[in-house]
Order: C-alpha cells, then sequence, then structure tokens
C-alpha cells in the first residue's frame, strides 16, 4: 500500500504492550500512525520501530486526562494528515470514586 492512499490511525497508550503490537500490526498494513502516551522513552520506541516498517508516524507525549494537551495534539494530526480513519483509547484514567459520588466533572 503506497503511503499517498495510505489510511491514518490514532491511538493513546501506544507504550503497552497492546499499543505496541496494535501499532506495529497497522504499520505492517501500511498504515500512518499519530501515537499518544506520557511514557516518552516507551512512545519513541514504538516510533522508531514503526517508521523501520516504512510508514509516517508522529508521537506527542502527552496524559490523556489533560484536555488541552490533547486537543493541541488533535489539531497537530490534522494538520499532518487531514483526516483519522481509525481511533484507537488504549489508554486509560484511574478515578477512585462510588458511582453515586462521581459528578460529570469527573468524567471529563
Amino acid at each position: 500500500m503506497s503511503q499517498h492512499n495510505s489510511k491514518v490511525a490514532g491511538f493513546t497508550g501506544v507504550a503497552s504492550v497492546i499499543g505496541l503490537v496494535l501499532a506495529v500490526k497497522l504499520a505492517e498494513q501500511g498504515c500512518n500512525l499519530a501515537l499518544v502516551d506520557r511514557n516518552s522513552p516507551g512512545l519513541m520506541q514504538v516510533q522508531q520501530q514503526v517508521e523501520k516498517i516504512g510508514v509516517r508516524c508522529i508521537i506527542h507525549n502527552l496524559d490523556v486526562a489533560d484536555n488541552q494537551a490533547f486537543i493541541a495534539f488533535a489539531e497537530r494530526v490534522s494538520t499532518e494528515f487531514s483526516i483519522v480513519d481509525l481511533l484507537f483509547n488504549n489508554a486509560g484514567v484511574s478515578l477512585i470514586n462510588s458511582v453515586e459520588n462521581q459528578t460529570l466533572e469527573d468524567f471529563h
């Protein structure tokens, strides 16, 4: 698949084992990648591995709980690739509280 016609996948939590495996599988299918994780060394390792496969890959070190940083990355992805065809949320945000005591702000 040529990069000109490639799909673009964006996802969070890419420095985990699941994220790494998914990134490699997508890259092997010719998919360009926009990757996010707060583990900077792990994120760079994933980028190096998928770029060896020959796809375009942009990364950003951020915590998905930081909404402003996430929006800034989304704007960068839009500029770099125009469109994201596939989106994977592999990162999680921990919140320890009972459902009764959670607010809408907790979910945001």
